[in-house]
C-alpha cells in the first residue's frame, strides 16, 4: 500500500517461503509472509494489508499451480480475514 506495489492487488504467497504451514487443534496458526524482494526491499514504516484465506482444496491447488506471480483483485477463499494498515517493523 505504501509504497505502492508495481501491480495493485493481492499477491499470492506460496510455501515454503510464505504461507501457513501448520494449524493447531485449537485453531491457532502461525504464518510467514514475504514483504518486498531484492529489487524492492521493505523498510521500517511501510504500510501493508495482509489477508489470510481459507479456500477449498481444489481452489488452493489451482492457485498454487498457477505460473509466475499471481495477483488477484480480491483475496480468494471461503472465508478471509484481513489486517489493514499493518506497519512494517524490521528486526
Amino acid at each position: 500500500m505504501n509504497p505502492p506495489s508495481e501491480t495493485p492487488g493481492w499477491y499470492l504467497q506460496r510455501p515454503p517461503v510464505s504461507g501457513i504451514t501448520r494449524v493447531e487443534s485449537e485453531g491457532s496458526w502461525t504464518g510467514l509472509a514475504q514483504l518486498g524482494n531484492a529489487q524492492y526491499p521493505s523498510h521500517d514504516g511501510d504500510l501493508v494489508d495482509i489477508a489470510v484465506s481459507a479456500a477449498q482444496d481444489s481452489v488452493a491447488k489451482e492457485l498454487m499451480r498457477s505460473p509466475g506471480v499471481v495477483v488477484e483483485d480480491q483475496p480468494i477463499g471461503i472465508e478471509t480475514k484481513t489486517a489493514t494498515n499493518v506497519i512494517v517493523k524490521l528486526r
